[in-house]
């Protein structure tokens, strides 16, 4: 579950503060049940678009070391604060945790990256050698006609640059946010968190073209909804996804560039 394990950082998340506000250290215990729901959906070959995991209660409790009434509320907390939904049949527990969904796509988008890197480095390495190849050749063409090399040197330098584009430039014109802002609130389904969406869209989002990014990363994001069936509770909150939009984004360079590069 190497997976499961470089991502449990979740301690410094909104939900998981408000469980550990509410519980205080049997809020601990969401931790250990998330983990018995990763072990069963590596051991078992539980479909990874569903992340539906049965327990007997008695095994769960005796896990978490905690009894029914504790476990209950747990449950219940876990559930307002989005993490999980549950039902409880006779003596059989039915967890739904999509959160490990989101765990799976984050290592799964890391390797992505990781053979895109890949394979830029290998393209960078054969790019050196052609260049290695190229300056031999020039040296030597150079010593032996003083008067092409100087040519050459010459058109070189009346190549001009390309001019490079800075954020936040001055002399564009001042981006009204509030309108744009006011565009993607609209079409975001689970509008919770509007004040630290707004703070995180003005530090983030300087012009329409960050803008449009941010709405290609929504759309990205609207199409998973869909297609992994998530239930409206456990859709993020706006908040939530301003903090995450640019992994969206990031993720569909990385694809587009190992294609690329492949």
């Amino acid at each position: 579950m190497r997976w499961f394990k470089h991502y449990s950082d979740m301690h410094e998340g909104q939900s998981i503060n408000n469980l550990m506000d509410e519980m205080h250290h049997t809020g601990l215990c969401f931790f250990l049940l998330q983990e018995l729901c990763a072990q069963k959906l590596e051991q078992e070959n539980i479909e990874k678009n569903e992340a539906v995991f049965t327990f007997h209660t008695r095994i769960v409790r005796q896990k978490l070391r905690i009894s029914q009434v504790k476990l209950k509320s747990l449950l219940g907390h876990c559930r307002v604060n989005g993490l999980l939904s549950f039902e409880f049949r006779g003596n059989t527990l039915t967890i739904f945790m999509p959160i490990l969904l989101e765990l799976l796509d984050r290592d799964a988008k890391n390797a992505r990256k990781t053979r895109a890197k890949h394979a830029q480095n290998t393209r960078l390495d054969i790019d050196k050698d052609k260049d290695k190849e190229y300056n031999a050749h020039f040296v030597n063409h150079a010593a032996s006609n003083d008067a092409e090399r100087i040519s050459l040197s010459l058109a070189k330098k009346e190549i001009p640059k390309k001019p490079k584009l800075v954020a936040g430039d001055t002399t564009q014109d001042k981006f009204e946010w509030q309108s744009f802002f006011e565009e993607f609130w609209k079409k975001y389904p689970r509008k919770i968190g509007r004040r630290a969406a707004e703070k995180i869209y003005k530090r983030e989002i300087n012009n329409a073209q960050d803008h449009d990014k941010l709405i290609f990363s929504l759309e990205k994001y609207l199409r998973s909804i869909e297609d992994l069936k998530t239930q409206k509770q456990f859709v993020k909150y706006g908040s939530t996804f301003m903090n995450s939009w640019k992994d969206w984004f990031e993720l569909e360079e990385s694809v587009e560039e190992a294609e690329h590069l492949l």
